[in-house]
């Protein structure tokens, strides 16, 4: 499933990088379907991410691990693509997860998967919409958060961000947060309460290992596209 999400997200960001960086007329991009599609790629990763979060022993270790690639991306894009700033990016995002989850997994498991997994899907629907300023749930908007939240960083990190804020890919703390329990708690109950183990016998090999590597894979993907590009526009 990730190998799949990680192939889905390069064609998005190969789009991308048409409609943004070369300015390539694709209208379908800018449609709901498009949003939807984006939208299914970052829910599926973050989702993903806390089903796996507790699969080793090492969850603090990776959260550092991916932590640092979210610098390395925004330091890259503040280098090279001022215009394209990455702050707060979803491995920054995830990278924190994971670190907050490790430091609290004693006081989470002892929550019952059920009520964790449906008690993370209402904060997620109550604040998936803090970013904007409400809470709610996309369309849905149940009411108006006070404008002093929005104020800094550490407000924009936590999921207010401040009206001059800006990010070319952006997940905060919250809303994002509830997702990636969602994700743990699906993992305790599939796995920890029933006892149960993972077989993973993939029918696809070359997906499960993209799968695998995701990591390493999410960090080079854009290099790669960017070169790919120069190439074939070197001429216009």
């Amino acid at each position: 499933m990730r190998g799949f999400n990680l192939i889905s997200m390069i064609v998005y960001h190969f789009m991308w990088d048409l409609v943004y960086l070369y300015h390539i007329e694709i209208p379908w991009y800018q449609t709901t379907a498009a949003y939807v599609w984006q939208q299914f790629i970052s829910w599926t990763f973050i989702f993903l991410s806390g089903f796996c979060v507790f699969l080793g022993k090492k969850s603090m270790n990776r959260g550092i691990q991916v932590s640092i690639g979210g610098m390395i991306i925004t330091l890259t894009t503040l280098l090279f693509l001022k215009e394209q700033v990455v702050v707060f990016g979803i491995l920054t995002f995830l990278g924190f997860a994971m670190i907050v989850v490790s430091i609290l997994r004693k006081y989470l498991v002892i929550i019952p998967p059920v009520a964790g997994f449906l008690g993370s899907f209402m904060l997620f629907f109550l604040f998936r919409n803090c970013n904007r300023g409400t809470l709610g749930f996309e369309t849905i908007n149940l009411m108006k958060l006070p404008e002093e939240l929005y104020k800094g960083y550490v407000m924009s990190f936590l999921g207010f961000p401040d009206p001059k804020f800006s990010s070319t890919d952006y997940f905060s703390f919250f809303p994002w947060i509830f997702l990636f329990l969602m994700g743990l708690y699906l993992y305790q109950y599939l796995i920890v309460k029933n006892n149960r183990t993972l077989w993973m016998r993939p029918s696809i090999t070359w997906i499960a290992w993209i799968g695998k590597y995701s990591f390493f894979i999410y960090l080079l993907h854009q290099p790669v596209l960017y070169f790919i590009l120069i190439v074939v526009f070197r001429n216009r």
